[in-house]
């Protein structure tokens, strides 16, 4: 939970708009900023964003918004942030950094709200045809059926009845860079997995007990909304939606990351970038005289 100060040797990056569906290039400086995330029997420190509302905002739009968003959010924090010559590596926060630190109520959590979402949001209406609540999907007609390209590469999917590959977890890029493909349409039917969900966490959440204040400080006390680089979908009566995570101040969200739904509709938004940096114990770091704060926080030394 303590704050240090790393000074990346890049000091922004540029955002296509193919790499963001934007409508204009997006300029993204460096924070200076962090929190100590976690330190490793070796001594490698895991750095998180502090973020502030006057962190800069990058905006994703529509399908391509969609396909690009885990892919970019990653790459442009490695632009970013990473130092080779010191084997400093850094890559955007994804749902699994905070969800993997939970205990099993915080996890239930997860499970309930989906179910529970589920029940509220789907019923049998004119262009959803199947409702399968065991394993939470819904299935259009081909009048809802547009998809963004990479969800065909997404798991618990069907296109015409054909399975998606499932090569991709919702925190993975299929594509090696960022693509120009956009969306398609089904002949006949889309189906959709529900794996949104709108939860507030507290610290009785985290497993690590000696640091679940820290943790639920770090990741959602920040007062702030962040992108996490993970992909989620919703499912209503007569459309789905294709989300990118976020966290918004003390909740995970997804909604207000709407940005392609099965009906054509494109949707833009915007949120602050929180990067993960991995700094190797051969670094060294100062640690702060008196007490650790914002103000007052530890530096890594670059020399």
């Amino acid at each position: 939970g303590d704050y240090i100060t790393y000074i990346s040797p890049t000091e922004s990056v540029t955002l296509s708009t193919t790499e963001t569906g934007y409508t204009s290039e997006q300029i993204l400086p460096q924070k200076t900023l962090f929190r100590v995330l976690d330190i490793d029997k070796r001594g490698n420190m895991t750095l998180i964003g502090a973020m502030t509302s006057t962190d800069k905002q990058i905006y994703f739009s529509g399908a391509l918004g969609y396909n690009n968003a885990v892919y970019t959010l990653n790459t442009k924090c490695s632009e970013l942030y990473k130092d080779t010559s010191k084997g400093i590596t850094a890559r955007s926060i994804k749902v699994e950094d905070i969800t993997d630190r939970f205990n099993q109520t915080g996890k239930d959590k997860l499970t309930n709200a989906v179910d529970t979402q589920m029940s509220l949001n789907v019923s049998i209406g004119t262009y959803s045809i199947n409702i399968d609540k065991i394993n939470k999907t819904v299935t259009y007609t081909s009048a809802r059926g547009y998809y963004p390209d990479i969800f065909q590469y997404e798991t618990n999917g069907k296109i015409d009845e054909n399975a998606t590959s499932g090569e991709i977890n919702q925190s993975e890029s299929y594509y090696s860079q960022a693509t120009n493909n956009t969306y398609a349409h089904v002949n006949t039917s889309l189906t959709i997995p529900y794996t949104y969900y709108r939860t507030e966490h507290m610290s009785s959440d985290f497993l690590d007990t000696d640091n679940a204040t820290n943790y639920q400080n770090i990741f959602f006390g920040t007062n702030t909304s962040y992108w996490v680089a993970s992909r989620c979908n919703t499912v209503g009566t007569d459309i789905a939606s294709f989300n990118l995570r976020r966290v918004d101040l003390y909740r995970f969200s997804g909604g207000s990351g709407k940005l392609f739904d099965s009906y054509y509709n494109t949707y833009t938004e915007q949120c602050r970038v929180c990067p993960i940096i991995t700094i190797p114990s051969t670094v060294k770091v100062t640690p702060c005289s008196g007490i650790n704060s914002a103000s007052n926080p530890h530096i890594v030394v670059i020399e």
